[in-house]
């Protein structure tokens, strides 16, 4: 958060992935108070529609109230009021204050105005604060200081615990706060992919042909679709890894970088032990500066390479534009960030998804015409009971697909695409054998002349993607995306080519139609 007219500061909030988070508006602010940053957001515990009257969730306000110092070059006023603070029981209220008090600076020699009306409103309002008296920042002089508190009610301080982190570069050390919660423990859903590039192909291959080579003759378009998948999840399982290991950034592991970091953190513990001396402070701020000027040159150059090698790359086409989009500062939607539509608010994942499916459900519902309906259904009979051009034989356009076609078609599947329910990608079907693709033409040509499609392949995962501009917290601010079958859309495919075929050998498209072939 930026309130433009404060210098320096911003003030954000990171959420891990699995926790179910709504973000809070209304700024616990005095109404002239223009310099103080905040930002806050109310942490889900349990689902708040659930019957249990005890507390289930905590709101965590971060705030920043910059070192204003009136004068010629500091024009502004501070209006800051800890009156205007939250005070109700579930809350935690942290940040830098730049105020000093005893009751959380212990190396400060007087309170200051602001620490002082601080300890006047905990004391009013039954606040306390978690601190245990250790220094939250060391200053380019090496003096030692806490500016930053986290505070909250008596009620709640007795299930926190407050602790110091280690140093992250800056002159202010991070504090670190654990809050026991009722409801059930966070959950941390990491989606899995494969690991295509560690694949044994030459295994995948061969199981495949062992467990394909013996189909029945009897199956059915849907039998044969399930045992073909079951095959190639099966084998996949066997020589496909499969992980979701999240990418650290890529400046992290740079071997000077750490050194540097290494460097910087011993001299600062040293300095902390003996905080009088001059010789350590001028090292703790030349190990500082160092590691600063190491951190931006490794970000240079893993900048540097991700520009010369990956934007070179067009399999990485997808991964480029959400960096580049993250670089415009684009916004992105956390998945724990609970919904608000109608007066409701979803916070699970079950609640969600059925949030969503009203949204479209009101969207896509078909209204029904009797009498539209009646002579599509009349114009459909007729058309069903006059017979194919090719007599019934099969032969034409209506002749079963061959091997050929198949294999013109694998090439041009997609690959590093999502998959659909059945977890079956591209790059399964491009490395089977002459068995298996043989197994794969029999469905194709066994769903051709049947009419008959699985069922697998009319089921789609719907993943909603929020809309440019759009408030994120609206189901109706996402635009549906329907991943299906890898299966289906190589069928989509056979069948597409040989009608552009026919299209074009018939010169059905008069040259006054603008259109796309695929």
């Amino acid at each position: 958060m930026d309130t433009g007219s404060a210098k320096g500061g911003d003030v954000a909030i990171y959420v891990r992935k699995g926790l179910n988070f709504s973000k809070l508006e209304s700024a616990p602010l005095a109404p002239a108070d223009n310099t103080t940053e905040w930002c806050a957001i109310r942490l889900f515990t349990s689902n708040p529609a659930a019957r249990d009257p005890a507390p289930n969730h905590l709101d965590i306000h971060n705030f920043y109230r910059p070192p204003i110092r009136p004068g010629e070059e500091d024009q502004r006023t501070d209006h800051f009021d800890p009156a205007a603070l939250p005070t109700n029981r579930d809350t935690l209220l942290m940040g830098d204050w730049n105020a000093h008090h005893p009751d959380w600076d212990q190396h400060c020699g007087e309170e200051d105005d602001t620490g002082r009306r601080l300890s006047d409103w905990m004391a009013l309002q039954n606040f306390t604060t978690l601190n245990d008296g250790a220094h939250t920042r060391t200053s380019y002089r090496g003096n030692p200081s806490t500016p930053d508190a986290v505070l909250c009610h008596r009620d709640t301080a007795g299930r926190c615990a407050w602790s110091v982190g280690p140093d992250l570069g800056s002159d202010h050390l991070p504090m670190i706060t654990t809050v026991l919660m009722s409801g059930h423990r966070p959950r941390r859903i990491r989606r899995t992919r494969w690991a295509f590039h560690k694949a044994d192909w030459t295994g995948f291959e061969a199981d495949c042909e062992s467990a394909l080579a013996t189909l029945p003759d009897d199956l059915t378009v849907e039998q044969l679709n399930e045992r073909f998948t079951a095959v190639i999840l099966k084998c996949s399982l066997n020589h496909i890894p499969r992980g979701a290991r999240s990418d650290p950034k890529p400046w992290a592991m740079d071997p000077e970088l750490v050194d540097a970091v290494r460097e910087r953190r011993a001299a600062r513990a040293a300095l902390d032990a003996d905080p009088g001396s001059a010789a350590l402070r001028d090292q703790w701020v030349s190990a500082k500066r160092k590691a600063a000027n190491t951190a931006q040159e490794a970000k240079s150059r893993a900048f540097q390479k991700f520009a010369s090698e990956e934007l070179n790359r067009p399999t990485s086409i997808g991964r480029v534009h959400k960096i580049l989009r993250k670089m415009e500062e684009a916004v992105e939607i956390p998945p724990g960030q609970a919904l608000g539509d109608h007066g409701r608010c979803a916070v699970e994942d079950r609640d969600k998804t059925e949030a969503f499916n009203r949204t479209y459900a009101n969207v896509s519902r078909q209204v029904r015409a009797k009498r539209q309906d009646t002579k599509t259904k009349a114009e459909l009979r007729t058309l069903n009971g006059r017979e194919c051009q090719c007599g019934g034989a099969r032969s034409g356009v209506c002749s079963p697909f061959s091997l050929q076609e198949l294999e013109a078609q694998l090439p041009n599947m997609k690959c590093r695409k999502a998959p659909g329910p059945d977890d079956i990608c591209a790059e399964h079907l491009r490395h089977l054998g002459p068995v298996a693709k043989a197994a794969l033409l029999r469905l194709m040509n066994q769903t051709w002349a049947s009419g008959l499609t699985p069922s697998a392949w009319r089921r789609a995962t719907i993943v909603p993607i929020p809309k440019a501009g759009k408030d994120p917290k609206l189901t109706s601010s996402h635009r549906p995306i329907a991943l299906t079958s890898h299966l289906a859309k190589l069928a989509e495919r056979l069948v597409a080519a040989r009608l552009t075929h026919v299209v074009e050998r018939d010169d059905l498209i008069p040259c006054e139609q603008v259109g796309f072939l695929l």
